[in-house]
C-alpha cells in the first residue's frame, strides 16, 4: 500500500500518461508505439493488482482513457485456425498490449464499483468488449481476458443491468450468438462428414 502511495506522491502515470496519449491518435501511432504502451499497461496492471493500487487509480481518470482508446482504436490481428488447433497461442506484441489492457481493466473494476461505473460510463466500452468475444479467429487469450474483465464488471455491480441493455450492447450479444451457433454447426457437419467417411463393415455370411 504504501508502495502505491509514493507512485502517486511522484505523479508517474499521471506523467507517463500524459506524454503518450497525445502520441496514440490512431492504429498506426499505436503500433508504433505497442512496446512502450504495451510495458505501461502491464505496470497498471500490476499496479492495481492491490487494494490500495485499485482506490488510488481513481485519481487517474486520464489512464482509464488511455486504455478505453487503445481497445477501441487498435485492429488486433487474426489467429489462424490451424494455429489454435495446433495449441500455438504464442502472443504478438500487439496483442500482448491488449492483453495487458485487459487484465488492466480487470484488476481496477473487480472490486471498486466507482472504476466499474467510470467505465461503463463510456457507451463503446461492452460492445468493444462483446466483439472481442464474437469475432472469429480472435486470440484465445484475450477472449480468456475479455470474459475475466465481464466477469469484473457483473460482480456484485446491479447498474450493469442498465448497461446491458442498450441497443448497441444487444446488438453485440445477437452476433456472438450467432458465431456461437456457427462454430456448433461447423464442429457437427465436421464430425457428420467424418462418420460418414468411415469404412462400412460387412456382414459375415
Amino acid at each position: 500500500p504504501e508502495i502505491s502511495k509514493d507512485i502517486m506522491k511522484m505523479r508517474f502515470i499521471e506523467d507517463i500518461t500524459s506524454k503518450i496519449t497525445p502520441q496514440c491518435k490512431n492504429d498506426k501511432d499505436i503500433k508504433l508505439c505497442k512496446y512502450y504502451l504495451g510495458h505501461f499497461m502491464a505496470f497498471l496492471a500490476a499496479f492495481t493488482s492491490t487494494d490500495e493500487g485499485t482506490r488510488q487509480i481513481l485519481k487517474v481518470k486520464p489512464a482509464f482513457e488511455l486504455a478505453l482508446f487503445l481497445l477501441d482504436t487498435v485492429n488486433i490481428p487474426a489467429v489462424s485456425e490451424p494455429s489454435i488447433s495446433q495449441g500455438d497461442f504464442s502472443l504478438s506484441p500487439l496483442n500482448e498490449l491488449v492483453c495487458s489492457i485487459l487484465l488492466f481493466i480487470r484488476n481496477a473494476t473487480l472490486d471498486s464499483r466507482q472504476n466499474k461505473v467510470h467505465f461503463l460510463k463510456n457507451d463503446d466500452f461492452l460492445p468493444c468488449l462483446l466483439s472481442f468475444l464474437s469475432t472469429h479467429n480472435q486470440h484465445p487469450k484475450i477472449k480468456a481476458y475479455t470474459a475475466a474483465v465481464l466477469w469484473a464488471l457483473v460482480h456484485n455491480h446491479q447498474g450493469i443491468k442498465a448497461a446491458i441493455n442498450k441497443s448497441s450492447v444487444i446488438s453485440e450479444l445477437q452476433l456472438m450468438k450467432s458465431e456461437y451457433q456457427r462454430t456448433v454447426d461447423k464442429e457437427q457437419y465436421s464430425n457428420y462428414i467424418g462418420q460418414d467417411s468411415q469404412p462400412k463393415q460387412g456382414i459375415n455370411n
